[in-house]
This record gives C-alpha cells, sequence and structure tokens, in this order.
C-alpha cells in the first residue's frame, strides 16, 4: 500500500463477521509491454478522469496518461533541474489539482516542484535549494500535523558530488502552507543508509510516523509527534546481528493479520536475506521480524501490497532483481501474519538478462482488482503493465470469523458466531452472514448450525 502518490487502495481489514471468506487462489494476470518509464515510478491520477496514471523518474519526470481501459497514451516529458530520483504526486497549493513533488540529485537542488493544470499536463518546476548536498533517493507525501496541507518527506543516503563519497544521515521534512511553498525544518539525523520510505499511524495516537530503509539490514521507527518531528525508536535489524552487503530495499505497509494494527513488510535484496514481515503491536513497537526465504537469492527489489487474489487478505507482490524465475511473484497472505509459497509471473526467455526494478499498484482498467506497473531492469529495459484476470473463488460461508488462528478455517469461533447472531435475520443473507443456508428461512437457525458442522475444519 505504497501513498507516496497520495493513494491508499485495496487496503482491506477483515470484520468479525464481515463478508464471506472466499477460498484462495492464486492472482492471474494478463501483460502489456511499453517503454521504459523510469528508475523509479508513482501511480496518481494526474488528470481527475478516475483512472490512475502513471509518473516516472530519471533524467526527466515522465508522464504516461492511463486511456482507460489499461492502456496508457505515450509518455510526455517534463524538464527539472537535474536528475531525477523520485516523485510523490499530490495537491500541494490547494487548487484541487494533483502536483508534483519531484526529488533531484543535486548539490544546489534538492526537490522541484511542478504544479499541475488538471489535464495530466504540468507547469514550469519550482526548485527548493538543498540543506545536505546529498542525493535524495526517496520523498513521500503525507499530512504530518493535521491541518490538512500536504507536507513532505526526504531520505537522503550519499554525498558525492565531491570526493570522497560520505555516507548521509540526515531526513528532510518540509511542512506544506497549502499555497505550493513549504516551510523546512532543521534536519533530522536517523541513520546510515536511508532509502525508501513508508508512513503511517503505528502507535494509534492519529499522528503519523515512519518506517525507514536503512543499510545493514536496519530499519528505522520514527514516531510523530503531530508537528513535524519525530521521537526515534529503537532500531530494528531485520537480519540478527545486521550484514553488511544487504542493506534494506523497500517497504510497505499494511494490516497482515487482521488486528487493526499496521504491520510491515521490506525486501531484502542482497546476499539472499529474502523478504521481512514485522507485526506491529499497536503502541509503536513491533514484534521480532521473521523472514520468508523462498527464491531469496532472486533478490527482491521492490515490493506493493495488496488483495490480488481477492480472498480479503493482503498479499504482497514482489519485484525480482534476478528475473530468471520471474520478473515478480506474489506471496499469498493467509490473514494471520503468515504466507503461502509464492507464485512467479512473466518468466523471460533463457538468456535474458533482465529482472523486476520497481512496482507500483493501481486499479488501471476499472475492473476493482489491483494491477500492476512493473519497471523491467537489465538488458532490455521496459515498462510492463500486468492487468489483474483473476475471477472471485466460490465462497465458503461457514467462515464467519477471518482473523487470527480463525482464519481460512470453520471452527469453535465460528460457532459461536452463530450462537451469537441466533434468531430472526435483520436484513437479507447478504447482511446476514451467519444465515449460511439461506434457503428456506430468514433466520439463523439450527440448518445453519447444521451447515457449519458440515463445513468443520480447514476451507477448501
Amino acid at each position: 500500500m505504497k501513498n507516496r502518490a497520495e493513494m491508499t487502495p485495496f487496503l482491506s481489514i477483515p470484520l468479525l463477521f464481515g463478508a464471506a471468506h472466499v477460498r484462495a487462489q492464486s492472482a492471474t494476470f494478463t501483460s502489456l509491454p511499453y517503454p521504459f518509464l523510469g528508475n523509479t515510478h508513482v501511480v496518481a491520477d494526474l488528470n481527475a478522469d478516475g483512472k490512475p496514471d502513471l509518473v516516472g523518474t530519471g533524467t526527466s519526470v515522465d508522464v504516461m496518461l492511463n486511456t482507460g481501459n489499461g492502456t496508457f497514451a505515450p509518455i510526455v516529458g517534463y524538464t527539472v533541474a537535474g536528475a531525477s530520483q523520485d516523485v510523490a504526486a499530490a495537491d500541494f497549493n490547494g487548487d484541487g489539482k494533483v502536483d508534483l513533488a519531484v526529488t533531484i540529485n543535486s548539490p544546489q537542488t534538492s526537490l522541484s516542484l511542478l504544479t499541475g493544470n488538471g489535464d495530466g499536463t504540468f507547469n514550469a518546476p519550482l526548485d527548493f535549494p538543498s540543506t545536505t548536498r546529498a542525493d535524495s533517493p526517496c520523498v513521500v507525501a503525507t499530512d504530518l500535523n493535521n491541518d490538512g496541507k500536504r507536507d513532505l518527506v526526504i531520505s537522503h543516503e550519499l554525498a558525492c558530488f565531491t570526493a570522497p563519497c560520505v555516507a548521509s544521515q540526515k531526513l528532510s521534512v518540509l511542512l506544506g502552507n497549502g499555497n505550493g511553498t513549504f516551510k523546512t525544518l532543521p534536519d533530522i539525523t536517523v541513520g546510515t543508509g536511508m532509502h525508501r520510505l513508508t508512513e503511517g499511524d503505528f502507535n494509534s495516537d492519529g499522528f503519523k510516523d515512519l518506517a525507514i530503509c536503512g543499510d545493514n539490514t536496519r530499519l528505522y521507527i520514527l514516531i510523530g509527534a503531530g508537528n513535524g518531528m519525530f521521537a526515534q525508536q529503537p532500531t530494528i535489524f531485520l537480519v540478527p546481528g545486521g550484514d553488511l552487503f544487504s542493506a534494506s530495499g523497500d517497504v510497505d505497509v499494511t494490516d497482515f493479520n487482521g488486528d487493526e494494527r499496521l504491520d510491515l513488510t521490506v525486501a531484502l535484496p542482497g546476499n539472499g536475506r529474502g523478504t521481512a514481515i514485522v507485526i506491529g503491536n499497536g503502541d509503536g513497537s513491533f514484534q521480532p521480524p521473521f523472514r520468508i526465504l523462498e527464491n531469496a537469492l532472486d533478490a527482491p527489489q521492490s515490493l506493493v501490497v495488496a488483495d490480488y487474489n481477492r480472498d480479503g487478505f493482503q498479499d504482497i507482490a514482489r519485484a525480482m532483481g534476478d528475473g530468471t524465475s520471474g520478473l515478480f511473484d506474489i506471496l499469498r497472505g493467509n490473514g494471520n501474519g503468515t504466507f503461502q509459497p509464492r507464485v512467479a509471473y512473466l518468466v523471460p526467455p533463457p538468456l535474458s538478462s533482465i529482472g523486476g526494478g520497481v512496482v507500483a499498484s493501481g486499479d488501471f482498467n476499472n475492473d476493482s482488482k489491483p494491477d500492476l506497473a512493473l519497471a523491467v531492469f537489465g538488458a532490455s529495459p521496459s515498462l510492463r503493465i500486468a492487468l489483474n484476470s483473476t475471477n472471485a473463488a466460490p465462497p465458503c460461508p461457514a467462515d464467519l470469523v477471518r482473523t487470527g488462528a480463525s482464519a481460512n478455517t470453520v471452527d469453535v469461533a465460528d460457532l459461536l458466531a452463530v450462537i451469537a447472531a441466533w434468531g430472526p435475520c435483520p436484513g437479507p443473507p447478504a447482511g446476514c452472514p451467519a444465515n449460511i443456508a439461506t434457503t428456506g428461512t430468514s433466520s439463523v437457525d439450527v440448518g445453519d448450525l447444521l451447515a457449519l458442522i458440515a463445513a468443520w475444519g480447514s476451507c477448501p
């Protein structure tokens, strides 16, 4: 659930007596090739037509507008003050139109703001000076002080404009004034190797917090004070003792286990360290991470969370740096913080020497399914649009309680749910999930109890 483009699509937190859980299946996709869009890209509706578009970075800032059926118009480029590194899309000047905040790899300029015209085109950039004289590999747009105006957080990793290179430990915070200008706060010293970052309310206090990828498998957690300042928490090492040859490459946030607390997943591309799952406690702290090591040597570079197979649980799509066995894969969530074995997609011909780079998610063809935009790196750079063609599976209606140990199984928790709902339904069967045996009556009664007993055990 990446949010650099002010989007939070496809987040689904299962409710205790919500819609019936559908039988688990693997997602399916159809793929469309496009020219390479950039080293990073984000999804946002740039022209207010309800169709998510794409913005990429590299030399310039490149825009691809969605034509509405999952296809895209040719790239239109916009020149900025230097090589662009990352982009966040939001309304920064309060005119109701999406603007672009672009980080620049320059010692003089760290940010260019391109205000939008509302039709997918943008004005000449307004540049903001660098306060760190370091690169700016990631920018996130959010509201740190709850004033309804978009703020920016920018990570800095290296200062290599003059020899020797120096590792930066600085994080920049720019509070939006709501008119396209920003109040720059003093840079925050966090730690080395900062790269990708994401935001979420990790301690449920109503203020945005940060999770930042670092070197040596570090994950930095900063708890927001609601004014653009942060309290740094103990650094999480995703590999015990760290690994100098493996940095945290990308991070995304969601609720994996249905407890209404935000969790994290982190790609660890180096040294076969896999993908880390970090379960949140809801108070700003996290449980010890565990790692998924399947195909870890394929080097997961980037990841994005959504419910790709439409079973109500959050899955992880990973772009694989070594694309030999698939340019991307999906780890299907079980709804309890664990995952099924990976399913690989877009397996290239032998000796192709290509791999997955950056992956982002959006509903590109308006069918309410999360699709993927995948940058392909290597010998033949390109962009692949993977349209989700998954069909909903037959339901497992007796699985009423879909959280924790009761997920994906009919057990005592479901029995208690039937007993709690015993009696006439307040509405049609769709609004009365405990009315499992919907034929004959509109009540939760013995027929539903017998249907639940007949389905006892794991859902098929």
